[in-house]
């Protein structure tokens, strides 16, 4: 059967921090995607090397690598493949990963498909391999109290160009959360710069093409405590003049993607305000604009 896609690598990061004076335990999911009976890992090279790299913040880690097939082929010929592009990755990292790790490899055969195998643009899915690194660091102190997120990895990983928001929502698994970088607004504004309509317009196609495909847009801002601002759980919008702005972002969003033609069936929308810092504390610029953001969520596929 011939293929239609150009492969790529997706990264997705998860993090979920413990505060303690001991060590923290952080895990870390990325998923890559092979050609038709293919365990070549060359063409993510880069995407396994900044993930290899990732797990330098760590003490020692765990590392599962997990491999799968589409139907194509006989349950041994797709055990044996779906071994050795678990093995193909493991030997990849090995090269790469300088802290103290275990590694535990699964070859899965055709089972667990997270797609359909009817189509060539959805069975690519199939063909992949899942890592998990579940890594630990001792010594470890926070401020930060009961902070459990999904971020979104591509900006720190891939370049957002390298990979098509179409591919990104579709490889993503429900929970999981993407950023939309290119989403921005005005200072102590909620409306939508005329530079975020390009990606908005991009995912409200998306959602119009898979009706089944349930998102929660989720606004967060930054420079405000967990308590926010002058006793206020959210900060001041500017443009109504009450204290709301997390929310009133992500209203926006989901306001113009209703004008796009997205059934509002297919979109919920909360604002976290400050809840969920992504960089705790704000030394930089930098830090303030990783915690101003909106994120979509999956909520069903």
């Amino acid at each position: 059967m011939r293929c239609k896609k150009l492969f790529i690598g997706l990264v997705t990061l998860t993090l979920s921090w413990f505060p303690s004076t001991v060590f923290s335990q952080d895990t870390i999911r990325a998923h890559i995607y092979f050609k038709s009976g293919s365990y070549e890992t060359k063409p993510h090279n880069t995407y396994l090397q900044r993930f290899a790299d990732a797990c330098a913040g760590f003490d020692s880690a765990h590392i599962f690598i997990d491999g799968f097939c589409d139907d194509e082929g006989s349950d041994a010929f797709n055990i044996q493949l779906s071994e050795q592009r678990a093995m193909a990755v493991e030997a990849f990292l090995k090269q790469y990963i300088t802290i103290k790790a275990n590694f535990t490899i699964t070859g899965h055969g055709e089972s667990n498909p997270v797609a359909s195998n009817e189509f060539d643009d959805t069975k690519f899915q199939n063909r992949r391999v899942d890592m998990l690194v579940i890594g630990y660091q001792y010594g470890y102190t926070s401020s930060i109290s009961d902070i459990s997120q999904i971020v979104d990895a591509v900006p720190e990983f891939v370049e957002l160009s390298d990979v098509s928001l179409r591919e990104l929502l579709l490889a993503l698994e429900k929970d999981d959360r993407l950023v939309l970088r290119d989403v921005q607004f005005p200072m102590s504004s909620d409306s939508i710069l005329p530079s975020s309509f390009i990606v908005l317009d991009t995912l409200a196609s998306i959602l119009m093409d898979y009706p089944n495909l349930i998102i929660q847009l989720e606004g967060h801002i930054c420079c405000t405590s967990e308590t926010g601002m002058a006793g206020h759980k959210d900060a001041y919008n500017a443009t109504n003049g009450k204290y709301s702005l997390s929310s009133d972002r992500a209203l926006n969003v989901f306001m113009y993607l209703v004008y796009k033609g997205v059934p509002s069936r297919q979109l919920k929308y909360v604002g976290l305000s400050g809840s969920q810092k992504l960089v705790w504390p704000e030394a930089t610029a930098k830090d303030q604009q990783k915690n101003r953001r909106v994120e979509v969520r999956i909520l069903e596929k």
